[in-house]
């Protein structure tokens, strides 16, 4: 049977989220301390204890892909996406919002409102309300939190080159975070997304 792309971007993005979901719980943990609670084989749901939950990590791509829904400008949707992101760290509902909400997440699923402890640099860039660029760095951040929401970014159909992708990818990343290795670390997984869903 021959795979949909539709049916290859939601195995693409629930496997991240799925992936997430396990590794929530130990994200700080040491090997010795995964083993001791899970076993040799690890954390898996089969042996997964209590309620999974997504991360900072799946909220962001969710946001990040809500922000590609509208063509008219990508990097500015995203940017508001972001935006939007931000009030639910920290606001019970939409009617508790500071201002009035982008994004489909934000109307369509409620549960979205929930804080997960998410990274300073996000938080601080965002609160600023000024967003970085590849030309004028926000700061001198190299977390993860650039790469780790740019996977819909290499699902942007056929129509669109290697250097649209690794750009826009860039971009997106140094609006929170403005050290060159995280740009680049952006730029490459998106790049290798796109790659592998059209000339693979």
């Amino acid at each position: 049977m021959t795979l949909q792309r539709k049916d290859i971007i939601m195995g693409c993005l629930f496997g991240g989220a799925a992936g997430d979901a396990l590794g929530y719980p130990v994200e700080f943990d040491t090997y010795e301390q995964i083993q001791h609670q899970y076993g040799n084989t690890g954390i898996k749901f089969e042996n997964f204890t209590g309620k999974p939950l997504i991360s900072d990590d799946t909220q962001m791509t969710l946001f990040t892909a809500s922000g590609l829904i509208d063509k008219s400008n990508y990097l500015e949707n995203i940017w508001l996406s972001y935006q939007d992101w931000l009030e639910t760290q920290f606001k019970p509902n939409k009617e508790n919002m500071s201002h009035e909400p982008v994004s489909l997440l934000i109307n369509n699923y409620p549960e979205i409102f929930a804080s997960r402890e998410p990274g300073g640099t996000c938080l601080r860039a965002l609160m600023r309300g000024i967003r970085g660029t590849l030309e004028k760095p926000i700061n001198d951040s190299k977390g993860c939190g650039g790469v780790m929401r740019v996977a819909p970014i290499g699902l942007l159909d056929d129509g669109f080159s290697d250097q649209q992708i690794i750009h826009l990818a860039a971009q997106s990343a140094a609006l929170t975070h403005g050290h060159s290795l995280s740009t680049i670390a952006s730029a490459f997984m998106a790049d290798l997304i796109h790659l592998l869903l059209y000339y693979f």
